[in-house]
Formats: structure tokens, sequence, C-alpha cells
């Protein structure tokens, strides 16, 4: 398409609860499952129910918004095959909003973002918009091939396919745009809002000359300079062995490195794959030790420990291996100063970024 724009290096790359997980909604906008399309009767649920959270969970964050998490749910117990995308308050968990969505769908099927005051949604065949505080329809519009990501353009957003071609649409009517520009967006298929998560092969070029250390994942930022980066490295007291670590990097240069083990004060190993999160000069990666898995809070210059603080324990090992209803856990800050980490069960636990404390969880069978 002429006139299109991409922001360098925005291709190629891919991404990432104690208290209420009881519903409530003011006026709760249903979608029929099959179409996509909002239903006439509005849904408004109540009581508890046990959901469970599906990967692609995004901090709502933009003009006006509250930093609240935009994912998609569906019940544990799930014969109806229900599943809805949901606004969930990020101080209480309570629900705000929630459209039923097509189940048929995988969760990296319906792509979303936030464009100022709107929830824009992608699915293979249909781009919909819809309200942000009320979850009510704004437009929806055909696709003639499935997204690969969204991305963001004045007054409007982009979609890009799987050939790398690009159309814009406007964000007040839907309608499609002849040209302008679209540069990375923050969206459940793309990275985070401040940094670029990649793994081993995208971490090589950036690691520091003639090192031992192995990178796992790297966190790309950005803006700054400040690399981090989970691996392994040698064992200090035993050389030919190499143990969990991490550290960060400027200019190819250690601003600091240190060894898990040493550095929580216990034995301990990453999840597989390796996560990591970097908000408000603050790193948080989880790691899983004899007790079961935990959260650690390091200072981003220094690599100082804040906390390190144990999560539930479940009926289910949710540290590692692959299952029915198993996926890769996703971690994310908000500039709320919440953590949101979904487990590869699907439980949601926020805690208190300066704290560590747990706050709410979702997810509780």
């Amino acid at each position: 398409m002429a006139g299109i724009v991409l922001t360098a290096g925005m291709l190629g790359y891919t991404l990432v609860r104690s208290g209420p997980s009881h519903v409530t909604a003011p006026q709760v906008a249903e979608v029929s499952a099959t179409t996509g399309e909002l239903s006439a009767e509005a849904e408004t649920p109540r009581g508890r129910e046990a959901l469970r959270v599906l990967p692609g969970s995004i901090v709502m964050e933009g003009d006006a918004q509250p930093n609240d998490l935009l994912a998609v749910l569906e019940p544990w117990a799930n014969p109806a095959g229900q599943r809805w995308l949901a606004r969930v308050n990020a101080r209480t968990g309570e629900i705000e909003w929630r459209n039923e969505i097509d189940a048929n769908l995988a969760p990296h099927a319906i792509i979303r973002t936030i464009v100022g005051d709107a929830v824009v949604v992608a699915t293979p065949t249909q781009l919909l918009a819809f309200d942000a505080q009320s979850g009510h329809s704004r437009w929806k519009r055909g696709l003639g091939s499935a997204p690969l990501n969204l991305c963001s353009a004045k007054a409007g957003l982009g979609v890009i396919d799987a050939a790398n071609r690009v159309s814009i649409y406007s964000l007040a009517t839907g309608f499609p745009t002849l040209n302008g520009q679209c540069a990375a967006t923050y969206s459940s298929n793309f990275g985070a809002p401040n940094f670029t998560p990649t793994d081993a092969t995208g971490a090589a070029p950036w690691l520091p000359k003639r090192t031992s250390f192995v990178a796992q994942r790297a966190l790309l930022p950005l803006h700054g300079t400040a690399q981090v980066f989970i691996g392994l490295d040698k064992n200090p007291s035993s050389p030919q062995d190499r143990v969990p670590a991490l550290g960060v990097a400027s200019g190819r240069k250690w601003l600091w490195q240190a060894d898990l083990a040493s550095s929580v004060g216990e034995t301990a190993r990453w999840l597989d794959p390796p996560l990591a999160v970097v908000r408000s000069d603050t790193l948080v990666v989880p790691y899983v030790t004899t007790e079961g898995a935990k959260l650690a809070a390091f200072t981003l210059p220094t690599g100082k420990l804040v906390w390190a603080q144990a999560l539930p324990k479940v009926a289910v090992d949710d540290t590692g291996g692959v299952g029915s209803q198993r996926t890769a856990p996703e971690l994310s800050i908000s500039l709320a100063r919440r953590i949101f980490y979904r487990t590869q069960e699907g439980r949601l636990w926020v805690l208190n970024l300066d704290s560590g404390i747990l706050e709410w969880s979702l997810g509780d069978q």
C-alpha cells in the first residue's frame, strides 16, 4: 500500500493474582460467539465464578486508562464452550465488563490492543472496536486476510498480515484510509509498553564481549540503553558447571551480573522458558525453588534485591511441563506499580511492585 511507513524493527518480534474473583458489571455487552457481533441483549453476571485466564492479557494504558487488565477468560469447567474478552479492575479483580467471543479461536488469534479510549480486536476475519469504559461496540469491519499484528497510526490503526502488508483503518469509523504512518504498538502479540522481549538468538548480538554468560532471554528497551539478560553462567565454586544467572548491560558492557541462587539466598532455577519484566527501574523475575514458585524484584541500575515473594501453592504444579490446558506463563507491570503474573494453568496473581505483597488473584477453582 503506497504511503505506508513502518517503524524500524517493529516486525519479527514476538511477545506478555489473593482477592475477589467475583464478577460485577454495571452493563455488560454480549458478543455472538459465532459471528463476533454484539447481540441485542446485554448480560449482567452476578456472584462468584471460577474463571481461567487465557494467554495474551495486556495492561490498559494510554489516554485516560486506569491500568486495568484486558484479558480473555473462560470457566475452568466449560461444557458450554464459553469465552469472554473482559476488562478486569486492577485494584479489586472485579470484572467491569465482558463480551462473549468465539471459543473456537485460539487465544493468539484474538489480537488485542488499546488505542486512546478504544479496545481494538482483530480476529482472522474481522476488525472490531469497543468503548474501553463500557465495552459497547463502536464498529466492525471484515478483513481480507488474517492479521499477524496491529500497529498504531495517526487517528487510526494498522493491520499487518502475514505478507507484512499494512492496511490502515480510521479509529472513529473503521473505514480504510489510503495512507499514513504506522508504528509499533503494545498488543497481545507484541512486546510490552517499554521493551521488546527476545530469545537466545535475538539476545546474542547484544551480550557484552568475552563473556561466559549464555543468554536464554533478553529485554531490549524501546527507550534507554539498559538491556536485561536472563540465562546461565559459570558456577563460581565449580566453573565447569553453569547456574541460573541474570544481569544488566549497556553498550555491551555489564552494569552488573549475578547468579540467581546467591541473589535470592537459596537454590533456584528459571522457568522454562525464563521470564522477566522491567518497569520504574525495577526488574522482576519468576523462579522455582524446592518450596515452589517465587517472584523476586531487583533494582535495575545496581542489581540489589528489593524483595522475594513466594507465590500461593496450588494443587497443580504450575512451574513446568506441558498439559492440555497449559500455556507459557506471562508477566507484566503497570504504571500503577502492579505486577500481573499469569501461570501456565491460567491463574492470575497481582502483586504490589514496591513490597511484593499479593493484592488479589483470579482463576481460583
